[in-house]
């Protein structure tokens, strides 16, 4: 009896059952592709004007070669407007249009950005989920770049009899890494994927049902990023975009005064007095 049956075997009535012919394990391959990975990050700084920021770094064989970044302010007052701040900083991409789910519409902007400056065989890597169908279209258009586009939960909502998935599959999976072929929807499929030997947790990793595709291909590419020892399991280029897609309280106060100065719209606060506020 392998460790996956034993698991089952001593599992509560309303856990989650684990097939463990799923898993399969893997080895990290570091490739000459290039990996860009995207995160963003907003604020609301009056009532329904969002400062967003988006950002995407380009990392070949464990060396970041580029940043793309852009920021914004996003109004949903009346009409939908977008305030390209191009004139206070440097944005290597705009937003053409947005939604109400402003993480999603500003990472897809980047997205198609980078299909335009990624080769052949790279992938893009999002923080989050496929569950929004916003993405279908420009993951239509990365097959025909011939580009992979990946998207990488540190949490999930996903619940299956009550259970925690990740941690079941965690406790079940073997010590090496691994993948987990969890459930296939319409145009993506979820996996689960622990990383590295040595990381302490199991992710949610969605991966386009493209025809031909061996999913170990790109999860071994992945995983090759995932050695940092800040957080082993989890890619490197992840918490780099994080941390220059943070949006801190100063950005907001900041952009506060740009508002009123610059666009003419009301924040119901002082200029003078956020001034005040921002520490430099």
């Amino acid at each position: 009896m392998n460790f996956g049956d034993f698991a089952n075997s001593i599992r509560e009535p309303d856990q989650y059952y684990v097939d463990t012919s799923r898993f399969i394990e893997f080895k990290a391959f570091l490739s000459k592709k290039e990996l860009a990975f995207i995160d963003s990050g907003f604020q609301e700084i009056s009532e329904q004007v969002f400062f967003v920021k988006v950002h995407a770094g380009v990392w070949k064989e464990n060396e970041k070669t580029k940043d793309y970044h852009a920021e914004f302010l996003i109004s949903f007052k009346k009409e939908k407007q977008i305030f390209n701040l191009q004139k206070n900083i440097f944005s290597d991409f705009i937003l053409e249009s947005i939604t109400e789910n402003i993480v999603e519409s500003s990472e897809k902007s980047a997205m198609i950005f980078l299909l335009k400056e990624l080769e052949s065989g790279s992938l893009i890597i999002r923080d989050g989920s496929f569950d929004n169908p916003i993405f279908n279209d420009v993951i239509s258009i990365s097959k025909q770049k011939g580009i992979l586009i990946l998207a990488l939960s540190k949490s999930t909502t996903i619940q299956d009899n009550n259970s925690n998935i990740t941690k079941v599959l965690y406790n079940s999976g073997s010590d090496t890494t691994w993948f987990y072929n969890y459930e296939k929807r319409e145009t993506y499929s979820i996996f689960f994927v622990r990383l590295h030997r040595l990381s302490k947790f199991s992710f949610r990793l969605d991966i386009p049902n493209f025809e031909g595709l061996d999913v170990r291909h790109p999860i071994e590419i992945l995983a090759s990023n995932c050695v940092d020892p800040v957080f082993l399991g989890y890619p490197y280029g992840l918490i780099d975009a994080d941390s220059f897609a943070r949006v801190s309280n100063e950005d907001a106060n900041f952009y506060k005064v740009i508002l009123e100065t610059q666009y003419n719209l009301d924040t119901n606060y002082s200029a003078h007095s956020i001034l005040d506020k921002i520490r430099f």
